[in-house]
């Protein structure tokens, strides 16, 4: 059955008619008469009458039956012996690709689009469900704007100011993206509380200067509620202490109070300790290196100890050990 032709849309209380055209007329009287129920009809004055007089006085009716390309030839033809009051435009083609508008008509059209925002945005009030937001995401994957898109976006919001609370919503909005997780947030509190370096940080929890800085900063206090830290002691991370630099060149020894055995003296983590009773220099820092290897890996410093200096500790050891006891006075 042929379902191609003209039809018209007829008001049974003032005789207005509405003339149009398809290729299918059972899908095209459906369209029409949801559209008009939901008001979502291109045609405002169709739609205005509609909702004006009633569903009930307005039918879809068949004029005539015809094959596809000649659907243009008997819609103009009834338009021009018809002239039907709904018809907005009086040209018919294919579509309203240049179709020339009168100045009235485009003034009409500039002030239903000109931007409006809050209440009356037309768009107020709604929400995209979930799978829209992915579809719409999904859609402009990829796309890349051209120079001219960039330059015209770009001048489409020169001298554009936003209200103080437009500003309130943006700066509320954007807390807590790309945020640390308060776990990290506390790992990096409690090591900067015990006094260690910015550099060994990053180096221990694999983070970088920016992310330390926010926390020092009480940058998590609005996120989170996790203060600033107070820093109570100052250490050199995993270095050993030197209490006098000429004392010995290695990390973290120095001799002992009677001036006889070499000491460790260690700070990592907040905590320092001293372990002392090494008879030679070098001993003391291969006891330093194994003690750090053990507590940081192979984050730890190292002294570094030459083959020469390892046979001079030996020799050291050995001439103390052939060397005869110290005579009774």
């Amino acid at each position: 059955m042929l379902n191609c032709g003209i039809y018209k849309i007829e008001n049974l209380v003032n005789g207005n008619i509405y003339i149009g055209k398809s290729s299918n007329l059972n899908h095209r009287r459906i369209k029409h008469f949801s559209e008009l129920r939901n008001k979502k009809h291109k045609n405002k004055h169709l739609e205005n009458a509609f909702h004006k007089y009633g569903e009930k006085n307005f039918i879809f009716k068949v004029i005539l039956y015809c094959e596809p390309e000649e659907l243009t030839y008997y819609e103009q033809s009834l338009v021009d012996l018809l002239k039907p009051e709904y018809n907005i435009c009086k040209e018919c083609v294919d579509n309203l690709l240049g179709v020339p508008r009168s100045e009235e008509t485009k003034r009409k059209i500039s002030e239903n689009t000109v931007h409006k925002s809050g209440e009356e945005h037309w768009n107020f009030g709604k929400h995209h469900t979930e799978e829209t937001k992915i579809k719409i995401s999904n859609s402009n994957k990829g796309k890349i704007r051209s120079e001219e898109t960039i330059k015209n976006l770009s001048q489409s919001h020169m001298g554009q100011v936003h209200s103080r609370e437009s500003l309130d919503k943006m700066i509320e909005s954007s807390k807590g993206k790309n945020a640390l997780s308060k776990e990290f947030v506390l790992k990096i509190k409690q090591l900067i509380e015990n006094g260690l370096r910015t550099k060994d940080i990053c180096e221990i929890l694999d983070t970088n200067n920016s992310a330390i800085a926010k926390v020092k900063n009480g940058g998590y206090l609005d996120i989170y509620g996790i203060e600033k830290p107070i820093i109570t002691k100052k250490v050199n991370s995993f270095q050993g202490i030197k209490k006098n630099s000429n004392t010995s060149k290695y990390i973290g020894i120095y001799r002992g109070k009677n001036r006889k055995n070499w000491q460790i003296n260690i700070s990592c983590f907040g905590e320092s300790f001293s372990i002392s009773g090494f008879p030679t220099e070098i001993e003391a820092a291969l006891a330093y290196n194994e003690i750090a290897l053990e507590m940081l890996g192979w984050k730890a410093k190292l002294n570094i100890i030459s083959q020469e200096e390892m046979e001079n500790n030996w020799q050291v050891n050995l001439d103390n050990k052939t060397s005869p006891p110290d005579e009774e006075e």
